[in-house]
């Protein structure tokens, strides 16, 4: 299954070769080339003061232009993201999206491993495959939830931005997209996961996963108390980026 990096990677490459991207400074030495070009034919019969002022007025004419030739590449650029988010979002989040992907698949935390295998050792591992079905179907509920978050990041992209993405890293589009969105992102997940998480009584299977262990002397010293809707959210934002 293809990841989030490989649909964004996929469309920052269409873009360079579909929309030929060039930066305005190789824009306007074409235009000063074909400047010069016709000053030449006409300069026997045009004074210098003239001629220079027919240059300046096609400068300024460059210039007017250049902001929508920037406008234009921002624009197509903004909307294969979207395409590219959109498709991204499809493979999350829908039923299984998280579950049968190994790359993003959410599975125990750390710290319940050791247990977990206890579990399982002693006749729970029903128990343990249920708690983790359950962790990864709130993740791909609440990652339905992020194109919005997406969209309207990408709707704010400038053409400075643009540049930096397709002279950047091959992952700079899904980093500028972390950078812009992971907060808002935690902010909307988190209720999400947890009614989830009650609505499917995913608490209710951990609490009867951790039940007879909790009053353990050992288990308490190792300190296994976790905010289980919070580590879900965590896993799922990481995964919408992996």
């Amino acid at each position: 299954m293809k990841s989030f990096k490989l649909f964004i990677a996929a469309v920052l490459c269409f873009v360079v070769l579909s929309m030929g991207f060039t930066t305005p400074v190789m824009g306007q030495e074409q235009q000063e080339t074909q400047t010069e070009q016709e000053t030449q034919t006409g300069e026997e019969t045009k004074s210098t003061d003239e001629t220079k002022a027919e240059d300046e007025t096609k400068e300024e004419t460059t210039e007017s232009e250049e902001p929508i030739v920037e406008d234009t590449k921002s624009a197509g650029l903004r909307e294969l993201l979207n395409i590219g988010v959109k498709n991204a979002v499809k493979l999350v989040g829908v039923e299984d999206g998280f579950y049968k992907n190994e790359l993003i698949k959410i599975v125990m935390p750390e710290k319940l491993k050791k247990i977990d295998r206890l579990v399982r050792q002693f006749g729970g591992k029903e128990l343990s495959e249920s708690l983790i079905k359950k962790m990864n179907r709130a993740a791909e509920k609440a990652s339905a939830l992020a194109l919005d978050i997406f969209i309207d990041a990408v709707k704010k992209i400038r053409f400075e931005d643009v540049l930096s993405l397709l002279s950047g890293k091959e992952n700079a589009a899904t980093e500028f997209l972390k950078r812009t969105t992971s907060e808002t992102l935690k902010e909307k997940f988190m209720p999400i996961v947890k009614n989830t998480m009650e609505e499917i009584n995913a608490l209710k299977t951990y609490n009867s996963y951790m039940g007879k262990y909790k009053k353990n002397p050992f288990i308490q010293a190792l300190g296994l108390d976790i905010d289980l809707p919070e580590y879900v959210t965590d896993k799922a934002i990481d995964g919408l980026f992996t």
